[in-house]
């Protein structure tokens, strides 16, 4: 390997990563120009079981909850 060939390694990396960077910023600004008709809401509801049940994924539990 050649004393300089880790530095365009190195730079090629850095182009990657700045067109990517740059691939991804426009994208971004069309997605969000394209519609603006988006809205967002929030809610709240309560999710807390009425009943003692088995919760899946907990293997050291030897009752319900």
């Amino acid at each position: 390997m050649h004393a300089n060939q880790g530095g365009c390694e190195e730079d090629m990396l850095k182009v990657r990563i700045l067109v990517l960077l740059g691939l991804c910023l426009l994208a971004s600004h069309l997605c969000f120009a394209a519609d603006q008709k988006w809205k967002a809401g929030v809610g709240k509801i309560s999710i807390t079981p009425r009943q003692s049940l088995w919760l899946a994924g907990y293997a050291a539990r030897t009752k319900p909850s």
